[in-house]
């Protein structure tokens, strides 16, 4: 039925108005199966057009845009190889009075099951207007009609390392993929000095347990000293200033007991890199503030208390060819933490005494990793800076670790508005640009969704691109 009124020609024009642009569903099919069309249906549609066949391991953008009429709507449903009922759908429906005018897209499973999402599960995607809205579905099975096969997709569990399990146990750390957070701890702003404001030091929406809640494993922590307490931080300092400008963000007992609470009843893997150590309570313009090596001792006393460390593994070489299954089994939890960082202006490392080393802490070396950010403001020009390092610095799945920094320096918009954009774009333009001989082993992020969709990604590319076990 089509809305009518006193004046149609303004009505139409207003509606035209607010449906003035659609948005991307980006279907990643990250399974060795064809997804095919099987039933399609529109009404009042500008544009719906799902393509016929849909092949293994590639991904698909859909673009939708309705007339902005209440009754607007659509579905496509998608079968695995023709395979009767394993199907997904996906709908469209406009929200008629929601304000701002915006519609609603789902997937409705109808006989597919896939990991924390049974029969029947209703996924509720989040509306990105000219933009990607990311679902995910992925398996290493290559018979889907076999009942023990696995399945996940969008929505993962909370425990996603444990529930895929039998896939992942087997890889190395450094085949292994998994989503990480930069300045981890800037979800919260404590105080600060200079010219720090929330917009300019604010990193994350999410506090550390939440990160860990919605799938992140790899945690980049800054310690600071802030009035007496150790706090993270992020900072940096103006040559024009002579001073130290920024901000200080959760407190180092709130992480503690995040990862306490959260390892409590979840075996999974847990990393935090400690870097750029500062001590705030003695900046008085001194360019090369650290803190000091009694300093960093008493931190990692402190961090002692963070259970379930991976202890005893001091005079390992290197833990990235350690498999899964050395750290975590189905009753076991392990956290790693490596400290890397400087203590004066010559660049003295941190040392870390054998004492130490015995109680879970790790110099860099003995976790390789490439870690080197675009330093830019420009999405395309971040988007190519990483995928080109990806390319040269991991051409083969025993390489060193990869961090894929996908960040953005700030411009104008704050932190985490320029980061919502970066990510809208990463399952887009990641996915094509991997193999099974290159991909990230951390996927590193400001602004951590909620959604679960970096942890979904992640599963995707273990399930996809990694060695089955």
């Amino acid at each position: 039925m089509t809305v009518r009124s006193s004046d149609g020609d303004a009505l139409d024009e207003l509606l035209e108005e607010r449906a003035s642009s659609g948005a991307y569903f980006l279907l990643i099919n990250a399974t060795p199966w064809a997804l095919i069309k099987s039933y399609s249906h529109s009404y009042q549609m500008k544009t719906w057009d799902c393509p016929q066949n849909i092949s293994p391991g590639t991904s698909t953008r859909i673009f939708m845009e309705g007339t902005g009429r209440p009754d607007d709507g659509a579905e496509c449903r998608y079968t695995i190889n023709d395979l009767n009922p394993a199907a997904f759908e996906i709908r469209y429906h406009q929200k008629f009075g929601a304000t701002p005018f915006i519609p609603g897209v789902h997937v409705v499973f109808m006989g597919l099951e896939t990991l924390h999402n049974p029969d029947g599960t209703t996924l509720t995607l989040e509306w990105r207007r000219d933009n990607n809205m990311p679902f995910v579905l992925a398996s290493s099975e290559l018979h889907p009609s076999n009942p023990s096969a696995q399945i996940v997709s969008s929505n993962p569990p909370q425990d996603w390392m444990h529930a895929t399990y039998s896939r992942i146990s087997c890889l190395s750390l450094c085949e292994l993929s998994m989503p990480g957070t930069h300045d981890s701890g800037m979800s919260v702003f404590s105080g600060g000095s200079g010219l720090g404001l929330p917009i300019n030091t604010l990193t994350q929406e999410l506090n550390i347990r939440e990160q860990l809640q919605f799938g992140a494993r790899w945690f980049d922590i800054r310690p600071v000293i802030a009035g007496g307490n150790w706090k993270t931080g992020h900072y940096s300092f103006h040559d024009g200033t002579d001073a130290w400008h920024g901000g200080n963000g959760e407190e180092i007992r709130s992480i503690v007991d995040g990862i306490n609470d959260f390892t409590a009843n979840n075996k999974e893997l847990v990393i935090l890199k400690l870097s750029h150590g500062l001590n705030t309570d003695t900046f008085a313009g001194d360019k090369d503030n650290h803190l000091s090596q009694a300093e960093w001792a008493r931190l990692l006393t402190f961090l002692e208390g963070i259970n379930n460390r991976v202890i005893n593994r001091g005079s390992t070489p290197d833990l990235s060819r350690l498999r899964v299954s050395d750290f975590i089994s189905d009753n076991r939890a392990a956290v790693v933490i490596v400290v890397d960082d400087v203590v004066d202006s010559r660049g003295t490392r941190v040392q870390i005494s054998a004492a130490a080393a015995d109680k879970g802490f790790f110099q860099p070396g003995q976790l390789p990793l490439y870690d080197s950010y675009a330093n830019t403001n420009n999405q395309d020009g971040m988007i190519s800076d990483q995928l080109g390092k990806m390319a040269r610095q991991r051409p083969n799945p025993t390489a060193d670790m990869f961090l894929l920094s996908w960040t953005l320096t700030q411009s104008g918009l704050s932190i985490i508005d320029n980061a919502k954009g970066a990510n809208y774009a990463l399952e887009e333009k990641l996915w094509p640009a991997m193999s099974p001989s290159s991909y990230p082993n951390v996927i590193d992020v400001d602004a951590y969704p909620r959604r679960g969709d970096v942890a979904a990604l992640s599963m995707a590319i273990n399930y996809h691109f990694a060695r089955t076990c």
